[in-house]
């Protein structure tokens, strides 16, 4: 069998077995594509299109002193919060033209002329492979972005966004309730309420912080006000998953109400707050009316802030197309053959992050704007 062969094989076995194809792709799912987020909302599949969940609710007040042979006071409370929504569909294909194959047939022919048998094999499978996994980190890549949105805004508006007037109206259609804090003064301006609202942010959070989210851009601008009073007090960390952290204080202030910038002097309060540094990224996508349209990310202009590791997830519901071809859950990846002359690698999911622990999610909306 040669080269040639050996492709059109694998390319078969692989447009006749979508199952096993998309069970390749799914492997190592969210492990080449680094996510900031995926810690505070994991992947859960499940077997409904529609999202529902439910936790307890707590409100809890201290013990009353009673009278001897009295009923207890009520100190609390307990309700369920129940979350629906339905999951957004994600698609796409990388198609592999007549052009391509051209190309991907002549390295194989001359590599037989060679005889570099192995070498032919490796290279038909590789080229498989690799178009599977471009379409996985692809995927992966959507998720990436939903998590982001999810997580420095509190709320998701996902594929509407791209869906021109009608998708406008379903803007901010998923608000979690998260603790939001409203800038009492843009945080780029001479009377910035930074550190306030940070402070309220805390307290919403019963000063239980684990993590502090801002986007680049908008530390860039926070940290060059003067009127911020904030120095770095700390080597800046480069984490794996692209983001960096960064150690900040507040200046001490003098009398009249400055920050004395020639001192190492710090506000005992705000010492050694810790940052971490989101590197924001855009795609241009396009829209229904074919005009580009921007996503992105990771948000500027917001700061998020987290009481716990993990605050919710992103549910991953199952596919039309893949329960047609024997994949029951998760995304669907694999091989088609629309055209007698080329194929093409495509990739299908549904989901939708959803925060379930809004109680320990805190957004303080700086008042920034950016072009």
């Amino acid at each position: 069998m040669n080269q040639l062969q050996i492709l059109a094989s694998l390319l078969a076995a692989a447009v006749a077995d979508p199952a096993r194809t998309s069970l390749f792709a799914q492997a190592n799912i969210n492990s080449t594509v680094p996510d900031p987020f995926l810690g505070l909302m994991p992947r859960v599949t499940g077997a409904s299109y529609n999202f529902e969940a439910s936790a307890l609710n707590m409100v809890v007040t201290p013990l009353l002193p009673v009278a001897m042979n009295s009923p207890f006071p009520q100190v609390g409370a307990v309700a369920p919060d129940v979350w629906k929504g339905e999951t957004d569909k994600y698609a796409g294909e990388i198609p592999v033209d007549e052009p391509t194959m051209r190309q991907v047939q002549d390295t194989l022919l001359r590599l037989g002329g060679q005889g570099n048998a192995q070498l032919g094999v490796q290279t038909a499978q590789g080229f498989i492979q690799r178009l599977l996994s471009n379409l996985r980190d692809a995927a992966d890549l959507s998720e990436k972005i939903a998590r982001s949105e999810a997580a420095m805004t509190g709320k998701y508006v996902g594929k509407a966004a791209i869906f021109g007037v009608k998708g406008a109206k379903l803007i901010g259609k998923a608000d979690y309730g998260v603790h939001r804090v409203v800038a009492g003064t843009r945080h780029d301006v001479a009377n910035s309420t930074f550190w306030a609202d940070l402070q309220t942010a805390e307290r919403k959070l019963l000063n239980s912080v684990r993590r502090r989210y801002i986007s680049e851009e908008t530390y860039i601008k926070v940290k060059g006000n003067a009127a911020n009073g904030i120095i770095e007090t700390g080597a800046r960390q480069q984490n794996a998953d692209g983001t960096y952290t960064v150690t900040v204080s507040r200046l001490a202030q003098k009398a009249d109400g400055s920050f004395d910038t020639l001192s190492m002097n710090f506000d005992a309060q705000y010492r050694d707050v810790q940052f971490t540094v989101v590197k924001t990224q855009e795609f241009q996508v396009p829209g229904v009316d074919g005009k580009l349209v921007k996503l992105s990310f990771g948000t500027n202009g917001t700061i998020a802030l987290f009481g716990a590791d993990r605050v919710g997830q992103l549910y991953v519901a199952p596919t039309v197309e893949g329960a047609f071809k024997g994949v029951a859950l998760d995304r669907y990846v694999y091989l088609a053959q629309p055209r007698d002359w080329e194929i093409a690698g495509r990739a299908v999911e549904n989901f939708v992050p959803v925060i379930e622990d809004y109680r320990n999610h805190a957004v303080i909306e700086t008042g920034i704007t950016f072009p």
